[in-house]
């Protein structure tokens, strides 16, 4: 990979607010031992970085402003995609908390009660 110009980029789960230290030590010492092999400087990113959502749809081909991020956490999964221009559907699953949806600048697309219905919505 040395002298090609490549993007190198590290997508990390997080656990709570800001990850673990140990996990956050073990991600920094995988950087820096891709960053050296590969001769690129790294570029952390995740939910709810808006390039994150960009990488996603460029490479699948699709305008931003016709893909839809459904998730179950208002902030990282739908607030990030609509940083990103995607059309953002808050699922009442998994992580998600009554009134999360509050907490963003500009209400989802669309908030549902699962995934099913999210889908069956956008299908109708």
């Amino acid at each position: 990979m040395r002298g090609h110009h490549c993007l190198l980029s590290i997508v990390a789960h997080r656990k709570g607010a800001h990850g673990t230290a140990r996990h956050i030590d073990r991600r920094n010492r995988i950087q820096k031992q891709l960053e050296y092999a590969s001769g690129a400087t790294a570029v952390l990113l995740g939910k709810p970085a808006p390039m994150f959502f960009q990488l996603a749809v460029d490479a699948l081909g699709c305008p931003a402003d016709n893909a839809v991020m459904i998730g179950d956490d208002a902030e990282a999964d739908v607030g990030g995609a609509m940083a990103a221009s995607l059309a953002g559907i808050l699922v009442k699953t998994g992580k998600y908390r009554p009134g999360q949806e509050m907490r963003l600048t500009e209400p989802p697309a669309l908030v549902a009660g699962n995934l099913k219905t999210a889908v069956d919505l956008l299908l109708e």
